[in-house]
């Protein structure tokens, strides 16, 4: 009897997104008895979500969400528009972009050419060099001014140094103007709330580069500004000390860990182009990969030509024989037969994808013409390739509250279109970073201001 005197305290929401056409992109919701005779079967939809601590606290019809409002609850009337998962952007690269803008188009070799990464790593490798006792053949990296090689834990933090892309204060690798840096790097995030991308992977970028857009990112969250989801990635596309890159894919990691998954670290980008004069070959590619195993990272392999594709599967196999499970992503345009596919024990637990644009402008580069299949790569797909689908691509109980509101029924337009087209609202985490009629409002204001 004395349990009657506890009662369960309600969890109120912050805020109520309601009258809209809310698609969850989960096939566990059952289909309203209204759905629009056109979209039943293809969809799965709802008309309100009920948001608490940048997280989804419940989905369903308003009329189910009394118990989750509360005195403080901001409730957020969407009339009638099409709210679907926040959009993960896994093909282009936000900092690259930016770069575009402050320095013009870039063409291929300014955008990432291999002698650019080796004068910022500062690494020589040099050629194969034969042990005659041991009849053994091994790379031999130095540093430029071929200094003896200090011990193993000071080799170690050096060559982390040098990867990470620290910069020499008396002669920087990298400098850009601090005004149009921050102009252009907000109006690079404006754009990413623009077209509903809540979450970003950057990819293929140098490395000091993306530091310097983390560092301006993780002063904007610390000032309580809502901005989208940022992954960012190590770039290796040279035979480097592997033990360097585990130090400074921790490094990485550590610098984020209070962000609350807002920044995040866990991905190391291996290209592989065995056309280049330096490449990482399968050996490098399985000795980087094995080293960094342990902590769990993500692999974001490129590979040019099929035999780098081959050399990439290799190398995977060797990782798994090990016994590791870490989320491997192979990005190319070339498939393999598949009497080659059989021989890679690993080829099963490889998530596809296609080779990325890094300063492209369209989600989806040709590569996709059903809007259905555009969707879900945006959203489920997406997460899923990230090892974040417990986080992100449907909009359900439990995951975190990034969503894309539109005017105009998405579903509606092509693939093409859907790249183009405008959000009206973009949440990530529970904040709205992006909204129309607010920022209409206040040029409206501005305007009457300066008209005075």
């Amino acid at each position: 009897m004395a349990f009657g005197f506890f009662k369960k305290k309600e969890e109120h929401a912050d805020k109520l997104f309601y009258n809209a056409y809310v698609y969850t992109m989960n096939e566990d919701i059952d289909w309203p008895d209204d759905a629009p005779e056109e979209e039943e079967g293809q969809l799965h939809w709802v008309n309100a979500v009920a948001v608490k601590d940048g997280r989804i606290l419940a989905v369903g019809d308003i009329g189910e969400m009394e118990s989750f409002i509360g005195d403080d609850t901001e409730k957020i009337d969407l009339k009638g528009k099409f709210l679907v998962p926040g959009f993960i952007d896994i093909h282009h690269s936000p900092v690259m972009r930016l770069e575009e803008k402050l320095r013009g188009p870039l063409d291929g070799d300014d955008v990432m050419d291999e002698e650019d990464v080796q004068d910022e790593l500062d690494i020589e490798v040099e050629k194969e060099s034969f042990d005659p006792i041991f009849g053994t053949t091994e790379v031999i990296v130095e540093t430029p001014e071929e200094e003896e090689l200090p011990e193993e834990e000071e080799l170690e933090e050096e060559y982390a140094e040098e990867l990470d892309g620290e910069l020499d204060e008396e002669e920087p690798a990298y400098v850009m103007p601090s005004d149009d840096f921050l102009q252009a790097f907000r109006e690079e995030l404006e754009a990413l709330g623009d077209h509903g991308i809540t979450s970003v992977l950057n990819i293929k970028t140098p490395n000091e580069m993306e530091l310097e857009f983390e560092d301006q990112l993780i002063e904007l969250y610390s000032e309580g500004t809502p901005c989208p989801r940022f992954y960012g990635s190590l770039y290796v596309n040279l035979p480097v000390f592997p033990q360097a890159v585990r130090s400074v894919l921790l490094q990485r990691r550590t610098k984020c860990t209070e962000l609350d998954g807002m920044v995040v670290n866990e991905v190391l980008y291996l290209s592989v182009d065995g056309n280049a004069s330096k490449h990482l070959d399968r050996h490098s590619l399985a000795d980087i990969m094995v080293e960094a195993a342990d902590r769990g990272f993500t692999y974001y392999i490129e590979a040019a030509t099929k035999h780098d594709l081959i050399e990439v599967y290799e190398a995977v196999d060797e990782l798994r024989n090990r016994g590791h499970k870490n989320t491997v992503i192979v990005a190319c345009d070339l498939e393999l037969d598949g009497e080659t596919m059989s021989r890679f024990s690993s080829s099963q637990t490889v998530l596809k994808t296609w080779e990325p644009v890094i300063t492209g402008r369209s989600f989806f580069e040709g590569h996709m013409d059903d809007i259905g299949d555009a969707m879900d790569h945006m959203t489920i797909e997406a997460a899923r390739i990230l090892g974040l689908d417990e986080e992100l691509g449907t909009v359900e109980k439990g995951k975190r509250a990034d969503f894309a509101i539109f005017d105009e029924d998405p579903y509606t337009l092509t693939p093409a279109e859907l790249s183009k087209a405008y959000c009206d609202m973009t949440v990530v985490n529970g904040e709205i970073v992006h909204d129309v009629e607010r920022e209409n409002e206040d040029f409206l204001m501005d305007m009457m201001l300066h008209s005075r």
